[in-house]
């Protein structure tokens, strides 16, 4: 079955919960083919041996396993089995600043082969930062309209967050864009964006 969400709303641990209650093979976010392989294991530390190759995809069963999925359109949506939330959806926002953040202090000076803390590496990853936000927000825009409606009913898990007083002030560069973002949202009835 397809787990899908926003990035930062709890679906990894929803997801190994699930396998383990339905005894089924979790793969993680296996449909995010821009998504470096190891950063499951590399940011989150947990182990993962799954595969993003077309050949595994193809021999998958989708209703014999559990996929934890962030990838957002149609057609996957139309494929999702359920729909997971944070109640306040601003909070997973500012968890995924700081997760991307970190993400790419991990594979971008490999990739391009930048000292991480030259003033260059600073303005291209805050640039960067800000392309990801507009493409988190449009994906946030389009899961939460198709949810309305479809009428699709979106499960909260029930997980302790941290608290994100200390990435609102790392981060408070990102505070106007991620405020001014509520204009422009519909949400259902049981979330919030505060």
């Amino acid at each position: 079955m397809i787990v899908t969400s926003i990035p930062r709303s709890g679906s990894t641990k929803f997801c190994s919960n699930l396998s383990q209650q339905l005894n089924l093979p979790l793969y993680d976010e296996i449909f995010e083919y821009t998504i470096e392989f190891p950063h499951k294991e590399d940011l989150h530390h947990i182990p993962t041996n799954d595969s993003k190759d077309i050949a595994f995809l193809k021999s998958l069963d989708f209703k014999k396993c559990v996929i934890n999925n962030h990838e957002i359109s149609f057609f996957i949506l139309e494929n999702t089995d359920i729909f997971i939330s944070r109640h306040n959806v601003k909070d997973s926002v500012w968890s995924w600043i700081e997760y991307i953040d970190q993400y790419f202090d991990t594979y971008m000076p490999k990739k391009y082969m930048i000292d991480k803390n030259s003033p260059e590496y600073v303005n291209i990853k805050q640039m960067a930062l800000l392309g990801e936000l507009d493409r988190l927000f449009k994906n946030i825009k389009y899961f939460y309209e198709y949810c309305i409606i479809t009428k699709k009913e979106i499960i909260i898990p029930e997980l302790d967050y941290r608290d994100n007083t200390h990435i609102k002030e790392k981060f408070k560069f990102f505070k106007f864009p991620i405020d001014f973002f509520k204009n422009q949202l519909v949400l259902p009835n049981s979330l919030v964006y505060e």
